[in-house]
């Protein structure tokens, strides 16, 4: 009876560009590397800095069954990982997705004061000049002044 042992330790690996991995593939993380896309650890351990996704400042513990993040830091060790998302369509792929939605979209109350801006500084403005208009109007006629301008009288001194 012939027995198979599957050992990661001695699997054969090439390396690849990371956008070519697919569903149902293994990528292994040698130590002090940057974590590809989300998977999920299969063999080994190491500590992993998370704190792009979690703001922690300790890196945590990850070993078997352990859920890693794309972008986050691998400690020590090495991993093999299964993929579980694609790398245009991991964690770090959708946090930039909703930033940029949020970027691009208006909230409503903004959208609301652009309307209201619209019609309100040409209406002050109008309000502005036509007070301006009636007070020169009621000042000159009220007061009953002409629209010349009289100047003081000229002083010639002979000497």
């Amino acid at each position: 009876m012939q027995q198979t042992t599957t050992s990661w330790a001695n699997a054969i690996t090439r390396k690849i560009d990371s956008r070519l991995l697919q569903y149902g593939d293994y990528f292994c993380t040698p130590p002090h590397t940057r974590i590809v896309t989300d998977g999920v650890v299969v063999y080994g351990g190491s500590d992993v800095d998370e704190s792009m996704m979690t703001g922690e400042f300790k890196p945590n513990a990850k070993g078997l069954d352990s859920e890693v993040f794309a972008g986050t830091n691998n400690g020590d060790g090495q991993l093999i990982v299964s993929l579980t998302k694609l790398p245009h369509e991991n964690s770090v792929q959708q946090i930039a997705a909703l930033v940029e939605d949020a970027e691009l979209t208006k909230p409503r109350a903004q959208a609301l004061a652009d309307r209201v801006a619209g019609w309100f500084v040409p209406a002050m403005a109008s309000i502005g000049l036509m007070v301006f208009l009636i007070w020169l109007f009621v000042e000159r006629y009220h007061n009953t002044k002409s629209w010349r301008v009289r100047y003081p009288p000229r002083v010639y001194l002979n000497f």
